[in-house]
């Protein structure tokens, strides 16, 4: 029996929470506006701003780790208020921030936001996952579909509320919507009882593919395999972080006109909710996670081969490509941690692995803008390197290094399974 609201009601509820949340991808769009606004920066301060989108990510990866934590100790709607209403405020002050400085907007948006973005992320998944044991697959998918989809959504309307209002408004305005629609929503959030199943469900008793043993943190970071699923996570994504703060300015230095270049900010986020979604039904056609790992990696090198070259709408279709096939491990990454080191301790373990993404983000861009670009041409006006190609230079090289360690990976063995379980 349900209890109470239907668990599907819940399940849109935590979808709203994603879509908002969500923005955390768009910064590309918000940049362009503070550029706008505050007319006469320096291509370095340019990048600088734009760099507000890998801290909030880095922040979003160390959010989700406690945040996961909170969760399990308090409860997901306690940890999903307080993260709402951070999110909602970290949003608002920005407003505020841009005119001090890169800094300052990356305290507000970037660890402020990022945090709390990650604590409300990684609350709402175990939750809903609870509801739906006889349907997990398709609830997460649904669910971190609808996180890389806010940039779909929410891409036009914030280029109209800037156009209409100037950036310092569209701040405000988003930072309360944002706020007020996830604390709504959080009054559907919640664990179900202990021991509940939906009507008519009997768990499976055989065993599946993921672990047996249940290896506990202390013992599965000294294992080769969770370095491996988490060094990997961050070379596959980096191409992605490399350009995802410029999104829209290297849109236009490849050749798009203005409402395309937004264009390439939405076709991104679809990209990501795509590959999310798309997938995990691939991964028993490829034979398990990490060859699906792998298949990711070979085809990331193949679209930054592309995107050296690639113009016009080309360029915003191999962007896209690159979006789904660096954003997928998002779906497999924890089933494929569970896999190799069990279920009991995977709020650590895959807490690990998402540092991965925190990396990724934090190093690639900056790599590009501060250390390499100074070496071919420097930044243009935009804070785009000059030499445009250097970003997928960057991503084809992380994508090798993953097929590397990918060719190298065996499934974790525990020899003494009783000292695993301690």
């Amino acid at each position: 029996m349900e209890q109470g609201v239907s668990r599907y009601v819940r399940l849109v509820a935590a979808s709203l929470i994603m879509i908002c949340t969500g923005i955390i991808y768009m910064w590309s769009v918000f940049n362009a506006g503070v550029s706008a606004a505050l007319p006469g920066m320096s291509p370095t301060d340019v990048s600088d701003f734009a760099f507000t989108s890998s801290i909030m990510i880095t922040l979003f990866s160390v959010g989700a780790l406690c945040g996961g934590r909170l969760q399990d100790k308090f409860g997901p709607k306690i940890v999903i208020i307080i993260g709402s209403i951070c999110f909602g405020l970290g949003v608002f002050a920005t407003s505020f921030t841009i005119d001090m400085g890169p800094a300052p907007t990356w305290l507000t948006f970037g660890v402020i936001g990022g945090f709390a973005v990650g604590c409300t992320y990684n609350s709402a998944i175990p939750c809903i996952q609870k509801w739906f044991p006889d349907k997990i697959n398709v609830c997460s998918g649904i669910i971190v579909c609808c996180f890389g989809l806010a940039t779909v959504v929410f891409t036009p309307v914030a280029q109209m509320l800037i156009d209409a209002n100037g950036i310092r408004a569209t701040f405000q305005i988003l930072g309360v919507v944002f706020a007020v629609v996830c604390l709504v929503a959080s009054i559907f959030i919640k664990n179900p009882e202990a021991g509940w199943l939906p009507e008519g469900y009997v768990p499976a008793t055989s065993k599946s593919n993921i672990s047996q043993v249940q290896v506990p943190f202390s013992k599965a970071i000294k294992t080769r395999q969770l370095w491996i699923i988490m060094l990997t996570l961050w070379f596959i994504t980096a191409g992605y972080f490399c350009i995802n703060p410029i999104l829209r300015q290297l849109g236009i230095e490849r050749g798009l006109d203005e409402s395309l270049a937004n264009g390439i900010v939405m076709a991104c986020g679809l990209g990501l909710a795509v590959g999310r979604f798309a997938v995990p039904f691939f991964v028993n056609v490829l034979r398990g996670r990490r060859n699906t790992a792998l298949t990711l990696a070979i085809l990331v090198c193949v679209v930054s081969i592309g995107l050296m070259f690639a113009q016009g709408i080309a360029f915003m279709v191999l962007v896209f490509l690159l979006a789904a096939f660096a954003g997928a491990p998002g779906a497999t990454y924890s089933p494929w941690t569970a896999e190799n080191f069990g279920l009991k301790n995977q709020g650590a373990n895959y807490g690990f692995v998402m540092i991965g993404t925190g990396l990724s983000s934090l190093i690639s861009f900056r790599l590009c803008n501060q250390v390499i670009a100074p070496m071919f041409g420097g930044l243009g006006a935009t804070g785009v390197a000059v030499n445009t190609a250097l970003y997928f230079i960057v991503s084809l090289v992380f994508a090798v290094v993953s097929v590397l360690l990918l060719l190298a990976f065996k499934t974790y063995k525990e020899k003494n399974a009783e000292a695993a379980a301690e």
